[in-house]
């Protein structure tokens, strides 16, 4: 991963040209890249599921609805330095989503919850730094999922983070109220 030591902001980072190998985003206005995480069947598996267990959920809440987004979805956690991530999966709330046009290049806020599924590739440090910069701007729940292990580890703020087998199941409680969900069924086995 390479670091650029001038503070950038968001828009600096959309002004970038695309790179197709490249994934980059910014942590307290730092650059941040590192060649695009090799995506694995069970990876990709992963990340589909998620979206439909989720967007149940979404719709059996009342309204209005928090939206289920999914492929690298940008959201800006932080501005003045600007924190943006891209989240495999994002819960985002009602009123972050609200208006948006098929131009929004990102959300503006922390996710609700925020989803990453591990490719063979990911750095750990990465991970970690990310799910820091989630707590850390106000997401209430992080799950790192492992399509590898079949395990989801939950992180929430002030509270250690548990880890869920593939035999356990609900992880939502208390962010996602309600929710309940095998860990095996993430994984569409």
């Amino acid at each position: 991963m390479s670091v650029v030591l001038l503070p950038i902001t968001s828009a600096d980072l959309w002004s970038l040209p695309e790179e197709d190998t490249l994934e980059r985003w910014l942590i307290e206005g730092e650059l941040r890249e590192r060649p695009v995480s090799l995506r694995s069947p069970a990876h990709c598996k992963a990340v589909a599921s998620q979206p439909t267990t989720l967007c149940n959920w979404c719709r059996s809440q009342p309204r209005p609805w928090n939206e289920v987004l999914s492929t690298d979805i940008d959201f800006r956690l932080r501005r003045n330095p600007d924190t943006n991530v891209a989240v495999d999966v994002a819960v985002a709330r009602a009123d972050q989503v609200m208006g948006l046009t098929p131009n929004t290049r990102f959300i503006e806020g922390a996710p609700l919850l925020a989803v990453e599924v591990f490719s063979a590739s990911d750095v750990p440090e990465d991970v970690h730094e990310k799910i820091g910069s989630y707590l850390q701007h106000g997401t209430s729940m992080v799950w790192i999922v492992d399509p590898f292990d079949q395990t989801v580890k939950v992180y929430q703020p002030d509270v250690e983070p548990v880890m869920f087998s593939r035999y356990k199941e609900s992880l939502g409680d208390p962010v996602l109220q309600g929710f309940r969900c095998g860990v095996a069924d993430l994984f569409f086995e």
